[in-house]
């Protein structure tokens, strides 16, 4: 997932005020809200809306570019009932920069071994990296969200910037099954990415 999408502006003319009005009438006021969707032919296509964070840890992209922590927010409210008004005044969606949440997925097998991540988390383009499995987890799911072996979140000012710091990914991640063999799928080739 990269942020901004280069939908963004054409998103926020032509259907934002449409959203924010189906919240206003089934009477959300207090949380957090994702939706997901596609745009296709000038049109946007909603695909799933959850009233909570999604499961990517996407709000680190908020903490990095807005300042404030969505699920601190949550916990803040679960406590004492309120949720702090100016992080509502602090919200640009545009961000100053980019983001790219890298999904490192795995083929089926029993992790053997795992190098690399240290290396990855101390690297200054990497916000966090959110690890899902170890050594000796047996990956037997095909095509769901058991395979992810983790997230990397990526941040930037540039595309040639998110460039070098998924290839240094790519070239410190070692995860092999117990027979020696690469577990890794493919992680993302940076120049597919369309930006703003």
């Amino acid at each position: 997932m990269l942020f901004p999408s280069i939908h963004l502006d054409d998103f926020i003319n032509k259907a934002d005020s449409s959203i924010r009005r189906f919240f206003q009438q089934n009477d959300m006021k207090d949380g957090f809200v994702f939706i997901q969707g596609f745009a296709e032919d000038d049109d946007f296509y909603i695909s799933e809306i959850g009233y909570r964070l999604n499961g990517g840890f996407t709000y680190k992209f908020n903490e990095i570019y807005n300042g404030y922590n969505q699920l601190h927010e949550l916990l803040n409210y679960s406590l004492t009932g309120t949720i702090n008004p100016e992080v509502l005044y602090v919200t640009e969606p545009h961000f100053d920069g980019l983001g790219l949440l890298v999904t490192i997925s795995l083929k089926e097998g029993v992790i053997g071994k795992i190098e690399g991540i240290d290396d990855i988390r101390k690297h200054q383009g990497i916000y966090d990296f959110v690890q899902q499995h170890e050594i000796g987890d047996n990956l037997s799911a095909h095509g769901t969200s058991a395979q992810i072996f983790g997230y990397a979140f990526c941040y930037s000012r540039t595309v040639d910037e998110l460039d070098e710091i998924v290839s240094f990914i790519k070239s410190k991640l070692v995860i092999e099954d117990i027979n020696n063999n690469n577990m890794l799928i493919g992680i993302i080739d940076t120049s597919l990415l369309r930006v703003r």
